[in-house]
């Protein structure tokens, strides 16, 4: 079965710039200690989604329903690649970018007898306390209680990144991609619906954004203070 790809919307308004400390690849230059801004869910005001502080990212509510997760034509298996992107720019012909993730590893969630973590988190709680409370603790608190996965990103130089530019999120015009994903993409603005890209389309996009890309934030994600909450989540 072929791997499916998507490019996922999320509002702004529940988006933040986070000063951050972090392993980045800084004009193809390996920076340890690079420090700067990233675009994340609203921090310590509800589900942070995807969860990036942490190694191996943790994506599991916004959208997810909505992706092809059982074997089919094409689904999201390791190796599926996810791109992130500002919903409100969108409506404006913009992709505007803050996370590409790739899937390294899957994580079921159980269902029955009750709601259960992943095996893999049983214990996360204990040792994982700020991804418990910014991340797997909302379906115990009665928010995307059907989740059935948590994907995990695939970190290293040529994985998951944050894409950066004059210290910004990297933006495209519509026009400057390909008919055939530019349609695609089109198509599903007004609904904010996931975009399914082909493994082709999608090393199409993820070559265009790599190019415009300075910075690829990798991993290693710390918040260097605490961020005035004003904003809640959007997922």
């Amino acid at each position: 079965m072929n791997r499916a790809n998507y490019i996922i919307f999320h509002p702004d308004n529940a988006r933040d710039p986070v000063r951050v400390s972090a392993t980045s690849l800084v004009g193809g230059k390996i920076k340890r200690n690079w420090l700067g801004t990233i675009w994340v869910d609203a921090v310590g005001n509800g589900n942070e989604d995807p969860y990036v502080f942490r190694n191996g990212w943790i994506y599991s509510y916004c959208h997810a329903s909505q992706l092809r997760r059982q074997p089919s034509e094409n689904y999201l298996q390791v190796g599926s690649w996810l791109i992130f992107c500002s919903g409100d720019k969108a409506n404006d012909g913009v992709l505007c970018v803050d996370t590409v993730f790739e899937i390294g590893q899957i994580h079921q969630w159980a269902q029955m007898p009750h709601l259960s973590l992943p095996v893999s988190f049983k214990s996360v709680k204990k040792d994982e306390p700020d991804a418990w409370k910014r991340h797997f603790k909302f379906p115990f608190d009665g928010y995307h209680d059907s989740v059935t996965h948590s994907y995990e990103a695939r970190l290293g130089r040529l994985n998951s990144f944050l894409p950066l530019v004059n210290e910004q999120r990297v933006c495209i015009d519509f026009d400057e991609l390909p008919k055939v994903i530019r349609d695609k993409v089109s198509s599903k603005v007004k609904g904010k619906y996931p975009v399914n890209l082909t493994e082709k389309e999608m090393s199409v996009t993820l070559e265009i954004i790599r190019k415009r890309s300075h910075t690829f934030v990798l991993s290693d994600i710390k918040l260097l203070s605490s961020p005035t909450v004003t904003r809640k989540s959007g997922c």
